[in-house]
């Protein structure tokens, strides 16, 4: 069975329960104007949510290159550990704390629906210096779905995550399942965002990872401008954390966003 076919299964069963809530809530919001809340555990402040989305290059943008990024510049020690949040949230807290020790700022690729249902913790990732990307909408495997559809999962999540930090996820877009190719590239590029995979995949989402496996996976892998695949709704990610950030500095490579790694 292919990686991403297990992934989806570990999300699927991850959001059958929520899936239903956060489409209630979305059905009960469209057209509503957006509002602003700091009240704890408060569902995202939403603007209206596009039925549809053009995937012409809005006016306001420039095109960016359809080239996927797999790695960053190889001339400098420099890593990133990336999130993709779209999974369990209990972790999340876990891990931020331990990347605010650490004085590390990461980049996380933020689903629409987690957003929904997380958005103090979306705030929390942007307050602290973090980066986003968008990891579309509902996470679906991109290249099931037509043009529009694909690009109406990016607008959506924009809306939803912007709503929340006051700022695009562009110029980032990490596709769910690493299920991409030149159709998803292109149209992705043409609405500004650059499709981000990865040098390595920790497998921190398998049933099977525990700390120990993940941190030997990352120390086998790790060069110059490597981008690591990982996922804040990881029991086992949140509980190695810590020692392999230790390690990472003792190899004397800086653990940095995607923007930085790529300079």
């Amino acid at each position: 069975m292919r990686a991403w076919q297990q992934q989806n299964r570990w999300y699927s069963a991850s959001f059958l329960g929520r899936g239903i809530f956060s489409t209630l809530v979305l059905s009960a919001l469209v057209g509503c104007t957006e509002t602003s809340s700091n009240s704890g555990g408060s569902l995202a402040p939403l603007r209206p949510i596009l039925t549809s989305s053009s995937c012409d290059t809005p006016p306001d943008l420039q095109p960016v290159s359809a080239a996927e990024i797999d790695i960053g510049n190889t001339n400098r020690p420099l890593i990133a550990l990336t999130f993709d949040a779209g999974g369990p949230s209990e972790p999340t807290a876990r891990i931020l704390d331990i990347l605010a020790q650490h004085h590390i700022h990461s980049t996380f690729f933020i689903t629409g629906d987690w957003a929904n249902l997380n958005p103090d913790l979306v705030r929390r990732v942007h307050d602290e210096g973090h980066e986003i990307g968008n990891h579309t909408m509902h996470h679906p495997d991109l290249r099931t779905l037509s043009d529009q559809s694909l690009c109406t999962e990016l607008s959506q999540a924009d809306q939803v995550i912007s709503s929340l930090t006051g700022v695009t996820t562009r110029p980032y877009f990490r596709p769910p399942y690493g299920g991409r190719d030149n159709r998803v590239r292109t149209l992705t590029a043409q609405i500004g965002y650059r499709t981000v995979y990865w040098t390595t995949d920790t497998l921190d989402w398998q049933t099977t990872a525990t700390p120990d496996s993940i941190t030997k996976i990352v120390i086998a892998n790790i060069k110059n401008g490597a981008i690591f695949l990982m996922h804040e709704g990881s029991q086992a990610e949140s509980q190695s954390l810590d020692g392999l950030m230790t390690k990472i500095e003792q190899m004397n490579y800086q653990m940095v966003t995607v923007t930085e790694v790529l300079q």
